[in-house]
This record gives C-alpha cells, structure tokens and sequence, in this order.
C-alpha cells in the first residue's frame, strides 16, 4: 500500500538522524519487532507513525504493543493507536481481538483518557454472532484471562446455549471459567442433569462444589450418599457443612462416619486432621479430648488443627495450651501458637516466657519468646535480657536492649 510505503520511508528519514537513533531498532531484523521497538521510542513522532504502519501490516502479534498506545501520553499517538486497531476489526482478525481481551479491558483502569468507547466497540464487535467461533477459540485459550473475557461475553450476549458453553469448559483448567460456566448452568435448574450435578459435585474448585450443594438443598435432588460422604473430608469448611447438612437430613450419622475416620489408624493423616474439623464443626462434645491428644503429634498440620480447634473452644482459656504449644519442635506449630496467643491478647508472665526459653528447641523459638518479651513491662523485660544474656543472639539481644 502506498500510505504504508510513504510511512516506513518517513521513518527511516527520521530514524536515519544521529538523535534518533535507538538501540532495540538498530538490532533487530524481522520488520514487525523493528516497528514495535519504535512504538516505544522516546519520540512521539516516531512513535505515531510506527504504530500507524503496524495497523497497516495488520500482523496480529504486533496488536498488543498497539493497545498500549492507546494510552500514549501524546495525544495523536492515541489517536494513531485507536485508528490501527479499528484495521483488526474484520473477521479474519476477530481471534486476535480475542487474545487481547485482558489488554482492553485493562485500559479502563488508565487515566489518561476515555478509553470505554473503544473498549465498547470492540465487545460490540465480537459479540456478533458471526464470531462466535473466536470466542469459543479464546474460551479454550490457555491465558486465564482470556478465556474468562470470552466467557463473559458468551454469557452476556447469549451467543450460545448455556449448557453447550457449560460442556465446553467442565474440564477448563482455569477454575474462575469453570465457576462461572457452573453458575450460569445452576441458574436454568432445567438444564442440570443428574450427570452435569455429579460433575459439579467433584470439581476440584471448592465454590463450585459450593454451589452445587446449594443447589442440591434448595432443589431437592438426590445425590448418592457416597458422593456425600467423601465430600464430608472435603478439604474446604463450607463443602462439609453443607455435606453433612444434607446427610443428617437424610439420617445419616455423620459423627459416627467422622469418629470412624480419626480412629482409624490407617487412614491418611490429612483425612484424620479433616475428620477432626469436623467433628468440631458438628460441635463433637469430645472433641478438645481428642485435640489435646493430638497435640503430641508430630506432625505439624495435625497439631495446627488440634489447637485451631482448642482456640476456638476456650478462647482465652487456651493459655496454658498455647504457652506449651510455642515450646513444640516444630517451627511452624510453635508459631502459630503464638499468632494465636498475641491474637486473643492473652497476658504473659516472666517466669512463663523464661520457661519457654530454657527448653527452646531452636534459635527460631528463641526469637518467639524474646518477642513475647516485648510485652512485659520494662522490668521484667530487663530482667528476662539480663537472664538470657549469654545465651542469646548477640544481634536480637542488641535490637531488644535498643527498644
């Protein structure tokens, strides 16, 4: 085209100048990243008339570094922004539009202009029937974002079928689509079927299992009790209570099955620590006697639980567990004990924290316990630097001396 050959002949003129000259340009080989390279360029001249020869390549790989134009701080490179992408505007390109969803709608959060007139020509451009085919091509596209904008617009503009959009993505691995596919299903409780529920029931996405157990109460559908029962060690709070919820109405012992769990030696320990939430959720009468066992554990997510469990029974009555908690081996227990004790603001004692640090398992339990410190009053704090002197950190011992 003769506009596109008077363009790139202007350019070189004025690449071609000594002042203009850059570095990434003078590099690269392959014509369209030579003009990306100048949409970049600190001059707006330069930067106007590369972005309007790559509207005129219409390569659609060059379409990003054109979006990011449109917020040129010169106006006529705006300008020049808005006018190539109008040229992707066709048919062959709406694919690329597509892929470039999250760079538009992103453009609404700048401020140096009024982008939503673009951005709404361009959803009113791809919400035609005619490029249907590019969205559901963008649905499928591995880039989350993507596949999120153009399930929107299906959804929106009814392009499809619901329960054919919903086929499209029960196994997309973006779960945000999967949810969002799954409402729009639960929302026409005509199109749910017993298979589609299933499916629903065993998402690996907790709000979609939400959801379909919403729907499961509030619609009275029969779900297999084994399907419930394994959805009671779920590993999210809400799928249980919502499990179990349906199990009880259907008489089902739901302690019994728990207890079942945590007792049984063999079963994985992640099962057993989920069994024991829920029996504490089920508001198990036993369940601190058992927390307290566990907390002898050696394995730290258990041990979390079980004092997860002892806070929110006894509140500030959780001191003397928690103090002896922070002594635990491992790290990970010890401080989230001790989250826990600041947390409830629980008072502390010298000759608690001095106990605590003459079995500290590590130096990392020492610096719990100097932290705590920091929360005696200034002689007892002095007293407890002065007892652990030579034992200490010499740099915490120094930070806490200095407070």
């Amino acid at each position: 085209m003769a506009t596109e050959y008077y363009l790139l002949r202007q350019l070189e003129m004025m690449m071609a100048d000594p002042e203009n000259w850059d570095y990434s340009y003078s590099n690269e080989t392959d014509p369209r990243k030579r003009l990306e390279c100048l949409t970049r360029h600190y001059n707006g001249h330069i930067r106007q008339r590369a972005v309007l020869s790559l509207g005129l390549m219409k390569e659609g790989e060059a379409l990003p570094s054109i979006i990011k134009r449109v917020n040129d701080w010169v106006s006529q490179v705006r300008d020049a922004a808005r006018q190539s992408i109008r040229q992707f505007m066709t048919p062959e390109s709406a694919g690329w539009l597509v892929e470039c969803l999250p760079d538009f709608y992103a453009l609404l959060n700048t401020r140096r202009d009024n982008h939503a007139l673009l951005v709404d020509e361009i959803v009113s451009f791809l919400a035609r029937p005619e490029h249907c085919a590019a969205l559901m091509t963008g649905l499928a596209s591995p880039q989350k974002d993507v596949a999120r904008h153009a399930l929107a617009l299906l959804l929106e503009h009814h392009l499809l079928a619901v329960d054919v959009i919903f086929e499209s993505t029960r196994r997309h691995k973006n779960a945000a689509v999967r949810l969002a596919a799954a409402r729009a299903l639960l929302a026409q409780p005509e199109l749910v079927t017993q298979e589609r529920l299933l499916t629903l029931l065993k998402d690996r996405y907790a709000p979609v299992k939400q959801a379909a157990l919403t729907h499961v109460t509030d619609k009275a559908r029969d779900v297999p009790v084994s399907l419930l029962l394994e959805l009671l060690c779920d590993r999210n709070e809400v799928v249980r209570k919502r499990a179990a919820k349906l199990l009880i109405a259907r008489g089902q012992p739901v302690l019994a099955h728990y207890l079942s769990i945590f007792s049984d030696e063999n079963q994985k320990l992640p099962r057993r620590r989920i069994a024991l939430s829920g029996l504490d959720e089920q508001k198990y009468e036993n369940v601190l006697a058992l927390a307290a066992d566990c907390l002898k554990s050696s394995n730290k997510a258990l041990c979390k639980t079980a004092l997860q469990i002892t806070v929110h029974r006894l509140q500030e009555n959780a001191r003397e567990v928690l103090l002896e908690a922070m002594a635990h081996p491992a790290y990970p227990v010890a401080i989230f004990a001790f989250r826990n004790f600041v947390k409830l603001k629980l008072y502390i004692r010298l000759s608690d924290i001095q106990q605590n640090q003459l079995v500290a398992p590590s130096v990392k339990h020492q610096r719990l316990y100097f932290s705590l410190a920091a929360r005696l009053n200034r002689s007892d704090r002095l007293q407890f630097l002065l007892m652990n002197a030579d034992n200490a950190d010499a740099a915490l011992l120094r930070q806490m001396l200095a407070q």
